[in-house]
């Protein structure tokens, strides 16, 4: 069933291609960039008088000094963080790269913009702090300063990502539609993209192959639970709970921590299975729009349906290899096993934005 959307149909006909930034985003955006390289330059000027290797795993906010990584780990944490950084700033300068599910296009196009930038900096803002904190942690300790994650620190940071989050999506919710306002220099109406919008699905059946692969998820899923369920008994009290990077056991824990990941695993399957059902829920970049509102979330529910199998594979695979170690019928989990899900997992992703490019 399609939804005659003419408020979100709108909203995207006037979506401009470039918006210049105002004295708030560069502000932020400055502010972002000094929060993330005041420490990476302390690491670097440090960096030759670190040990070679450091303490990297915490439990309950204290350091374990007996799991460790080589000190270059420190390079690429900071490199993950410049990339996170980076990759979000410039957004700030493509409008179009910004994507809000069609059922909270409520706003202006420039109003979105505008307040999408400015939550964009601040969890930009707050992941680069939180890194610096966690940073200097790390370089105590590997000076011989013992020195503890703070829980209070680490709750801060989840509330404040989480918060923002709920904020920004309340702010949206609440707009009451867009009004007429003056598109800005060098912008381009996207009247293609507002008609894709406009006959957005609200209910689409699931496919036959949908449906195939919600129940090989599922099935996955119920497998791995119903194993946990059988060797649970058998299991010591202790057993292997984080694994290296050649992966050998370098951190052990209580047996409910499986029943914790069970918990994690089938509410993650869940939220990305719920969303088959929920067209209005799928956001695509606006550049993206550029198949028809069934197409898309057709493919969207594709790309999803393969996330929660390699994700139920993989909790199977992990539940089964834990198992087997902490009974001592292995040493260690497959490093192979590891890579393939994070390439096949990537190798989705990028099939995914090539096949709407492509349209």
């Amino acid at each position: 069933m399609k939804m005659d959307n003419k408020r979100g149909a709108a909203v995207i006909a006037e979506w401009p291609k470039r918006v210049p930034l105002s004295t708030l985003d560069k502000l932020l955006m400055l502010l972002t960039l000094a929060v993330l390289l005041v420490p990476i330059v302390h690491l670097l000027m440090n960096y030759g008088a670190l040990p070679a290797e450091i303490a990297t795993e915490y439990q309950g906010g204290a350091v374990v000094e007996t799991e460790r990584e080589a000190k270059w780990f420190l390079l690429v944490l900071a490199g993950a963080d410049v990339l996170c950084t980076l990759s979000v700033l410039i957004c700030l300068f493509f409008p179009g790269a910004i994507n809000v599910p069609p059922a909270l296009l409520k706003r202006p196009a420039l109003e979105i913009i505008r307040g999408t930038r400015g939550y964009l900096c601040f969890t930009a803002i707050a992941c680069a702090v939180f890194f610096g904190y966690m940073l200097e942690v790390f370089l105590r300790c590997a000076r011989g300063t013992p020195t503890e994650m703070s829980g209070w620190a680490i709750g801060a940071f989840v509330v404040l990502i989480f918060g923002s989050m709920v904020v920004y999506f309340l702010w949206l919710w609440k707009g009451d539609g867009p009004k007429k306002t003056a598109v800005p220099l060098r912008s381009k109406l996207n009247t293609e993209a507002g008609k894709i919008i406009g006959q957005w699905p609200k209910r689409l059946p699931l496919s036959l192959l949908d449906k195939i692969m919600i129940g090989v998820s599922a099935l996955l899923v119920v497998l791995a639970l119903a194993r946990l369920a059988m060797v649970y008994g058998d299991l010591p009290e202790v057993i292997p709970s984080h694994y290296g990077l050649n992966g050998e056991v370098d951190g052990t824990g209580g047996k409910p921590t499986l029943l914790i990941l069970g918990g994690v695993d089938v509410l993650c399957w869940a939220a990305v299975v719920a969303s088959n059902f929920f067209p209005q829920a799928i956001n695509v970049p606006v550049f993206l729009l550029r198949r028809s509102g069934e197409e898309i979330v057709q493919g969207t529910r594709v790309l999803l349906n393969v996330i929660a199998i390699l994700c139920a594979g993989l909790f199977w695979y992990l539940l089964e290899a834990t198992v087997q170690i902490a009974l001592g019928s292995a040493a260690a989990i497959s490093n192979i096993v590891m890579f393939g899900f994070m390439g096949a997992l990537i190798l989705a992703c990028l099939i995914y934005f090539f096949w709407l490019w492509r349209a």
